[in-house]
């Protein structure tokens, strides 16, 4: 491809350009605009180095296409089998807050600024900062009534997460609990 056959899209009427005739807002060609900012060259050299320029962003674009398309370039198939184990140890829970499981009495001590608590059974709890992330979301069904009477999940000790609540629910409510390991 000669220099001469560069050519860039006008997105206003979808027609191709040759660079060597596009013009700037102030009349002045690609060249005559670079010559002004202090390029030396021969107009030769110059559309030369742009046909060398887009030779080398179309390479960089399929490497980029390329390497983000193949996991294998930087993930060994080891690597990969050892990060896709661990995955099987998020498990997640849906867990149901009984409308009759409500209580004023604080199990968790202190001045726990809230009016009824709850606590539940989870499996694979562990108590206190024990090397897990605790993930806790309302269900779909239940968010608008966990928003409406403050439900949050304040604590957790082994096999059981405490909910408090800052008023009463009107119905049985469903949050999801997902359980990460995480490094300590």
């Amino acid at each position: 491809m000669s220099a001469y056959e560069l050519r860039i899209l006008n997105e206003s009427t979808g027609q191709y350009i040759p660079l060597a005739f596009v013009q700037g807002a102030d009349g002045k060609d690609t060249f005559t605009e670079a010559q002004a900012k202090g390029y030396s060259g021969t107009e030769d050299e110059f559309y030369s180095v742009l046909a060398n320029a887009q030779g080398a962003l179309e390479e960089l674009m399929n490497w980029s296409w390329q390497h983000g398309s193949d996991s294998s370039i930087h993930t060994t198939a080891e690597e990969k089998a050892a990060w896709d184990g661990k995955a099987d140890k998020a498990p997640m829970y849906a867990v149901v807050l009984r409308l009759a499981g409500w209580s004023a009495t604080n199990p968790i001590g202190g001045t726990y600024s809230a009016n009824y608590f709850q606590t539940v059974d989870v499996n694979g709890v562990l108590s206190g900062q024990s090397g897990q992330m605790i993930h806790v979301s309302p269900d779909t069904a239940s968010r608008q009534e966990c928003e409406n009477t403050g439900v949050r999940c304040v604590a957790n000790a082994d096999g059981q997460l405490i909910f408090a609540a800052d008023s009463m629910p009107s119905s049985e409510l469903i949050v999801n609990v997902l359980i990460q390991e995480a490094a300590t």
